[in-house]
C-alpha cells in the first residue's frame, strides 16, 4: 500500500545485481568506478560531482571514502583497477572489504554535509529521510 516501507533487499542481492549488470560489458576507458547504493537517496548531481572532483584531486591513494563527522559514507570511489575484484564477489558492493584489504590506498574525503552518510536501512531511517525531504 502507499506509504509502506519497502522490504529490505539483502546485501547479497545487491551484489548479485551489481555483478549481473557488469557481466558482458566491455571495459570502458574510465579511470574510476563508484558503487552507489540504492538506499542512499539524498545525494544529488552536485554531490556526485564533488566526489568525482575529489577523486581526481587526491594527493595519494586509489580509494576515496567520504566521511561526515566521523561517519563513513557512500558511494566509495575507487580506481578502475579494483573493478574485477569488486565484481567477482570477493568484495561486497559496499566496498567494506576493499577498504579493509587496502588501507594504505584509502583517502578520506571530509564532506561538508551528511548526505553521503545517511541511508535507509530501517523503517525509522525511511521515516527520517521522508521527513527531511518534506523540508526541502
Amino acid at each position: 500500500a502507499a506509504g509502506d516501507v519497502p522490504e529490505q533487499s539483502t546485501l547479497s542481492g545487491r551484489a548479485d545485481e551489481f555483478r549481473r549488470r557488469r557481466r558482458g560489458r566491455p571495459e570502458r576507458a574510465l579511470q574510476r568506478r563508484d558503487v552507489c547504493l540504492a538506499d542512499q537517496v539524498l545525494p544529488d548531481t552536485a554531490d556526485y560531482r564533488e566526489l568525482i572532483d575529489a577523486f581526481a584531486a587526491m594527493p595519494r591513494g586509489s580509494i576515496l571514502v567520504p566521511f561526515f563527522n566521523g561517519r563513513r559514507g557512500n558511494p566509495v570511489v575507487f580506481s578502475a583497477s579494483y573493478a574485477a575484484e569488486v565484481v567477482s564477489g570477493h568484495v561486497n558492493p559496499g566496498c567494506r572489504k576493499l577498504i579493509e584489504e587496502h588501507p594504505d590506498e584509502v583517502f578520506i574525503h571530509a564532506a561538508a554535509h551528511d548526505r553521503f552518510a545517511l541511508d535507509m536501512d530501517t523503517p525509522e531511517d525511511y521515516a527520517h529521510v521522508l521527513a527531511r525531504l518534506a523540508q526541502c
